[in-house]
């Protein structure tokens, strides 16, 4: 699940009845939820795990996937693969 991905789950689950009312929850602007929703910007770690919390995802997870779409190359496939490891223990055991 990608960033933007996870924070439409956030939306849904936190009960906000509006995009502005989930800036609000968590302490940021409407320009960067929008921002953010819209591909335009990442949050920082310590937002992405808030909007984990708010997804009830695992923020290990969220943080390895987050970082996989900063990256490029050697650097995004290892994070792709530690994303991977934390949502299957079986590939973790590959």
């Amino acid at each position: 699940m990608n960033t933007q991905e996870l924070l439409v789950l956030a939306y849904e689950r936190s009960g906000a009845k509006s995009w502005r009312k989930l800036a609000l929850t968590l302490v940021i602007s409407s320009t960067m939820v929008n921002a953010i929703r819209n591909g335009q910007s990442k949050p920082g770690d310590e937002l992405c795990i808030e909007i984990a919390h708010l997804a009830g995802a695992d923020p290990y997870t969220a943080l390895m996937q987050l970082n996989a779409e900063r990256s490029e190359g050697k650097a995004r496939r290892l994070y792709e693969k530690a994303a991977r490891a934390a949502q299957s223990p079986s590939i973790a055991a590959e």
